[in-house]
């Protein structure tokens, strides 16, 4: 009933190509404070989701002619490399083949890599030991009562580090920069970094860091890398701001510029990696907590019923290469009722060839009345 072939994993990248587009359109409602951040997160899930399940559902699936591009693509990954002749049979790889091969390489190297840096970052955090700063535990303790949160939080602080972020997904670690900070400026940062936990901002990191290593070739992902951490920030500062007046308001921006100067006038040798606050994020996190919140519940329901539509449908609905071949480059196989059989799509016909799309009909052709015909409901 599923397959995965080279058209249902070109179809699966076009689908969510389509969804990461929508999340960066989406990212300006947000800021604007027209809809929940939540909608951005849901469809973060369908791209995962869409990516892990590059699926062609055989006999439903309805499919979408395209006259040049895609046939060029697709003849250029058939191309036929070399062959590699074992004794009871060959294996042929394509450029097709050889480029998933880099690909998964490439993104198993990153990933590794990833892996890397955030166990040494664990290994790092067992030798910190927890800051007994009198202000930092009173303010733990005002914040545990406020927010409501039952896990337990290590604080440290040390000067490898220029920006205060959190770290940890059993063991929950706050890092702040060797630093004399105010009663004011700690209850900001604290409620900040304790928010990213309880919304679980740190999984959700992990991730993206993910999807970004493996589709490091996608010229969208940077964009939805930035655009990701961007909303996980705001959904941390909406927490946080909820009942601020102006004053307060100003006050928090103030300690988010503060800390932006503290870091670039930092020149480490050395330093703690995930504590970089990006130039664009901070922009729009200015943005956002600027902004009037007028959020319109038809809109959110309109983004989240759409996506979820087009997310369904793009498993009915693939795109089918087709052109006119030259005929010094016609090779007709041998069509028999073992290796080849047609789907009745409406009034049109495709026979399939060892299982793939091969030949698009108007109509029935008599060289091919020997097959077997399956209607698509």
């Amino acid at each position: 009933m599923f397959e995965i072939n080279i058209f249902s994993v070109i179809n699966s990248l076009i689908a969510s190509s389509f969804f990461i587009t929508c999340c960066l359109l989406l990212e300006k409602l947000i800021i604007k404070g027209k809809i929940s951040n939540k909608i951005f997160f849901f469809i973060f899930s369908l791209i995962i989701l869409r990516l892990l399940f590059p699926l062609e559902i055989i006999n439903n699936t309805h499919y979408i002619q395209f006259d040049y591009l895609l046939p060029i693509i697709v003849r250029f990954f058939n191309t036929l490399l070399f062959n590699i002749e074992l004794k009871a049979y060959s294996i042929s790889f394509t450029i097709f083949d050889l480029t998933i091969l880099c690909i998964f390489l490439i993104s198993m190297q990153k990933c590794f890599k990833l892996g890397m840096t955030y166990y040494k970052l664990h290994k790092c955090m067992e030798y910190f030991l927890p800051s007994q700063d009198e202000k930092i535990l009173h303010i733990i303790d005002i914040l545990r009562s406020q927010i409501h949160f039952k896990f337990k939080i290590k604080v440290v602080k040390c000067n490898l580090i220029d920006a205060p972020f959190e770290f940890g997904f059993f063991e929950q670690t706050i890092c702040l920069p060797s630093k004399n900070y105010t009663e004011e400026e700690l209850y900001f940062i604290l409620s900040h970094e304790i928010y990213h936990f309880k919304n679980m901002s740190n999984w959700f990191k992990l991730l993206n860091n993910i999807l970004a290593s493996i589709l490091w070739w996608h010229p969208l992902t940077p964009f939805m890398n930035t655009s990701m951490i961007t909303i996980m920030e705001i959904n941390c500062d909406e927490h946080i701001i909820k009942k601020f007046d102006n004053r307060l308001k100003a006050k928090y921006l103030s300690c988010l510029i503060n800390e932006t100067k503290y870091q670039q006038s930092q020149k480490l040798d050395v330093a703690i990696p995930f504590s970089h606050i990006n130039g664009r994020t901070l922009a729009n996190r200015f943005k956002f907590i600027t902004s009037k919140s007028d959020r319109s519940m038809i809109l959110s329901l309109f983004c989240v019923l759409s996506t979820l539509s087009l997310f369904f449908l793009s498993f009915f609905f693939m795109p089918l290469p087709y052109c006119e071949v030259p005929s010094s480059e016609v090779q007709v196989p041998e069509f028999t009722i073992d290796n080849s059989y047609i789907i009745k799509e409406g009034s049109h016909f495709i026979v399939y060839y060892n299982n793939e799309p091969y030949i698009y009909l108007e109509t029935m052709n008599e060289s091919f009345s020997n097959l077997k015909i399956l209607e698509n409901p």
